[in-house]
């Protein structure tokens, strides 16, 4: 099992957590705006895959307006041709 890992995305908005097989990506609201601040969509992860991988690494677009997550580990299962 690997260990829970978090990214706080610089600005203080954005999580990214792997965690049990999962890489996620939490939207935790503007930490100015007190009645966005852990709403229900804080609660649940904007987008979510499941991976194998045990780390990962976080950059912006060239333009700023999205982030990159490369995901990266070691496979340990056979590979079938």
């Amino acid at each position: 099992m690997v260990r829970p890992r978090a990214y706080l995305i610089p600005g203080g908005r954005f999580l990214v957590l792997l965690q049990n097989g999962h890489l996620a990506l939490w939207d935790l609201g503007y930490v100015s705006d007190s009645d966005h601040w852990m709403t229900e969509s804080a609660r649940t992860p904007i987008a979510r895959i499941e991976t194998e991988a045990s780390s990962y690494a976080v950059h912006p677009s060239p333009d700023g307006l999205s982030i990159r997550i490369a995901t990266y580990g070691i496979y340990s299962g056979i590979i079938s041709r």
